[in-house]
This record gives structure tokens, C-alpha cells and sequence, in this order.
């Protein structure tokens, strides 16, 4: 399964759709220096739904499509691209598609400019 966090940075003015193993602790400041950006926290819900159209507890990476601006940078851990096979939510935390991580880079990769692949 992958986990996957909405995050922005201190003034507001990037938003980062994160997605990483499930099973990995995520460093919201060296993240933050890795992307040389301002302090990194969890976007709020008001946030999440202008965004990517989704609620609290339903981040999905599928969520991209929902960002008409393209204004969302996408970051994918390296390990999860690996991986014969991925679970993530299909922006509905109630269902879980499973697909392979080269699929899901694939998928991230025809909606979103630029995915960063980082290893985590």
C-alpha cells in the first residue's frame, strides 16, 4: 500500500502531493531542504478539496486529475516504482486499486509536467 500526504509550504504558494510506501516515515524537513522550499506541513481540507477535489482521508495520487491548473507538484518514492504491485486509493478511501508502481509513474506521469522520483 501506499500512503500519501498533501503537504504545503510555509506561505502557501506550493502544494506537493507526496506518495511513499506505507511503512516509511516521512521527514517533513528534510523533505523541505531536499526541495529547497519554505517550512513543509499538511495542507488543510479547504486546500485538499480546491486542489484536488478530494477530502480529508481520501489522498490519492488519481487525484492529479482533478488539478485543472497543474499547479500540484507530484513526488513518488523511488522504491514504490519497484514494486510488481501498488495499492492506492481511487480518490475514495473505500475501494483500493492495486496496480504495478511502473503503471503508477506512468499514470502520474500523463497528467503532471514533472514528477519527481526521490528516494526516500
Amino acid at each position: 500500500m501506499a500512503k500519501n500526504l498533501f503537504l504545503r509550504d510555509a506561505k502557501g504558494r506550493n502544494h506537493f502531493l507526496l506518495t511513499v510506501a506505507q511503512d516509511k516515515k516521512t521527514d517533513l524537513k528534510a523533505l523541505q531542504e531536499r526541495l529547497a522550499c519554505s517550512r513543509l506541513s499538511f495542507a488543510s481540507a479547504r486546500r485538499l478539496e480546491q486542489y484536488l477535489k478530494l477530502i480529508p482521508g481520501s489522498v490519492s495520487p488519481f487525484g492529479v486529475i482533478n488539478n485543472a491548473e497543474k499547479n500540484v507538484r507530484v513526488i513518488i518514492d523511488a522504491d514504490l516504482i519497484d514494486m510488481p504491485i501498488v495499492g492506492v486509493h481511487p480518490n475514495d478511501n473505500s475501494a483500493t486499486i492495486w496496480l504495478t508502481g511502473e503503471s503508477l509513474l506512468a499514470f502520474l506521469r500523463a497528467w503532471v509536467k514533472d514528477v519527481i522520483v526521490m528516494e526516500f
